[in-house]
Formats: structure tokens, sequence, C-alpha cells
């Protein structure tokens, strides 16, 4: 009895499609389902058919099923729902859960540091609006006493803190520039080594450097509120005295 079928190729892949898929079939031919239905191929899940208290039923039987969800978003809803059916489910996010547990640390330490960062740098502004006060008393003196009020003064250390925000915070995103094309620039030269596509690991939008001044600008005037304040209150005439 020949048992020869004639198939036609149509294409060769690099690599196996649905990713950590692999992972549990080593198939490396794919072939339409009525075609592998004609063939009547034994496969594992026969043998365990065929094994079990039901293996006399009939019907077909398959080793794994492909369901394709129509944004990542919904891969969790849709391994619960099969779950529920009795099946075993397994998806590319359960291949990554540890990655996105490794970085969700990582971005919580980012976080620290970043907050550590931000109370540093902002009890130097209250240091450096502090200083100022204490070296500017006379001119206060001389400017509350030429008419200028509480508000004026205010104003005048607001506007330096400003400044300070605005040039910290363009430094600040213009260092983060150059360190981010340096490793850009390295990931490059590596991937090529290893003869693998260039990638740009390292990406900044520009609402991100926007909101990174923007934000800068704010801390400053927040951490210039206590010395405006206090040069607000210092009295012209010990001001003036004051040597």
């Amino acid at each position: 009895m020949d048992t020869t079928t004639e198939a036609r190729l149509v294409g060769i892949i690099d690599q196996e499609p649905f990713g950590g898929m692999r992972m549990i079939s080593r198939a490396r031919i794919f072939l339409p389902t009525e075609m592998a239905d004609s063939l009547n191929m034994v496969q594992f899940s026969d043998v365990r058919s065929a094994a079990s208290s039901d293996s006399g039923k009939s019907g077909k039987t398959y080793s794994m099923l492909v369901v394709r969800v129509s944004s990542a978003g919904k891969v969790e809803q849709v391994q619960e729902a099969i779950k529920k059916t009795g099946l075993r489910t397994y998806s590319i996010m359960d291949a990554t859960k540890s990655l996105r547990r490794f970085f969700a640390i990582f971005d919580m330490f980012l976080g620290i540091f970043g907050s550590l960062a931000l109370a540093v740098a902002s009890l130097a502004i209250v240091n450096t609006l502090v200083m100022a006060v204490l070296e500017r008393r006379r001119e206060i003196g001389v400017m509350k006493a030429l008419g200028a009020g509480d508000g004026d003064v205010k104003k005048l250390f607001f506007a330096e803190a400003g400044a300070m925000g605005v040039v910290g915070g363009a430094l600040g995103v213009g260092m983060g520039w150059l360190i981010g094309r340096a490793i850009n620039l390295g990931t490059t030269i590596y991937l090529k080594r290893q003869n693998l596509p260039p990638e740009n690991v390292w990406l900044v939008p520009w609402w991100l450097i926007g909101g990174a001044i923007a934000f800068a600008v704010v801390m400053s005037l927040i951490a210039a509120l206590y010395p405006a304040s206090r040069a607000a209150k210092l009295d012209p005439i010990q001001a003036l005295r004051y040597e």
C-alpha cells in the first residue's frame, strides 16, 4: 500500500513564529489542518488518549492550539478564560514574567535614586538662596527704603530660582541626551560585532524633554518659598545697619 503524499513547498521561514511557543513544540514542518488530519499521524496526545479510560471515544485530538488576540492587553484575560475550561495555557507573557518583574524592581530603584537626587538638589537651591538673602540684606534694605514691597522682593527671588531651574533642567537634559547617545553608539557597535541589526535602546521624546525642564522650574520655585519669604520679612532698618 502506497502511503506517499505529495505536497507543495510554499515557503521557508528563518525562525519559528509565536515566540516562546517553540519551547512547547519542536515542529519544523507546518501543514494545513485538512492535510494533517488526512495523514492520521500518531501524536503524543493520541498515545495518551489510548492509554486513558475514554480512549474508545471517537474524535480528533490536537497537541496544541494557537490563539491569537487583537492586542497584548487582552492576553491575560484570554488565558484566564482558557484556564477555566480546564486547559493549560502558555504565552509570551509567561516567558517574560520574570523579566518584567526585574524591570519593575529596577524602575523602583531608579525612582528612589531620582527622589534622593531631587531632594539634594532642592536643598542645594534652598541653601543657595538663603545665602543670597544673607549676602544681600543691605540691597534688600535699600530696595524697601525706596518703596519696594514684600511682593517685589519675593518676585526677585522667585525669578532667580526660576532661572536656576531652567538652566539646571537644560543642563540635566543635555547630559542625559549625551549619555543616551553614548549608550546607543556602544550598543550599535556591540550588535554589529555579533552580526545583529542595530537597535536604539535609548529614546527620549520631545514631550519628556519639555516636561523635565518644566518640572525643574516648578521644583526650584517650591524650594524658593522659604528664602523668598525670609527675604520679604527683613526689616529695612536692620538690613541697612547690617555689615
